[in-house]
């Protein structure tokens, strides 16, 4: 009996372990995936291309002016009008959104540097994650063949109740640190895919 349900636990937690162990991605997969759909770096890069945008439009004079006059000696008259400002004024803007836009940029860069230094952190936890159910696994293995050999030695008289219930005891606890660890390895790989 004690075998079936040895049996059991095993398939169950090999099956719940197959899709965690068949994805998978390397470090720099996640981080490239991330770069392209994460939204504050889509923001980030549309905001790259405005002020890029934006850097061509230094040199901007007003529209030219058409006129046309009726009462004239000679008859209709057009005259046109363009307005320019002091050259200084165009290359001051021109510098002035230069630097936004590296100002935009470097935002950029410390936001990419945020994100992948969070990304490692997650892969990282996920790996750590997926070491420690591992190491439970080995551990719950152990500790049921420990309950089920101290019960046989149980029931031939070798040892008291207390051995007994101190395997029993400690199988459950290893049971319920392996069962949360794969859950905290399923979140963590989550968060990596999501």
């Amino acid at each position: 009996m004690l075998s079936i349900k040895k049996y059991t636990g095993l398939f169950i937690m090999v099956a719940l372990w197959i899709p965690l162990m068949s994805q998978v991605t390397h470090e720099q997969e996640v981080i490239e995936q991330a770069m392209t759909n994460y939204p504050s770096m889509q923001r980030a890069n549309l905001e790259i291309q405005k002020q890029k945008a934006l850097e061509r439009t230094s040199f901007n004079p007003q529209q030219p002016q058409f006129v046309i006059e009726t009462p004239s000696d000679m008859g209709i008259a057009f005259e046109i009008e363009q307005q320019f400002d002091f050259p200084g004024v165009y290359s001051r803007q021109s510098k002035l959104l230069k630097s936004k836009t590296r100002l935009v940029t470097e935002s950029a860069n410390i936001t990419r540097q945020q994100l992948k230094k969070e990304i490692r952190l997650a892969y990282l936890d996920a790996q750590i994650a997926q070491a420690k159910v591992l190491y439970l696994i080995r551990q719950d293995s152990l500790w049921k063949e420990i309950t089920a050999k101290t019960l046989t030695l149980f029931d031939s008289g070798q040892i008291n109740r207390a051995d007994l219930l101190f395997a029993e005891n400690q199988s459950g606890k290893i049971n319920y640190f392996l069962i949360t660890a794969q859950t905290k390895a399923a979140n963590t790989l989550s968060t990596l895919s999501g």
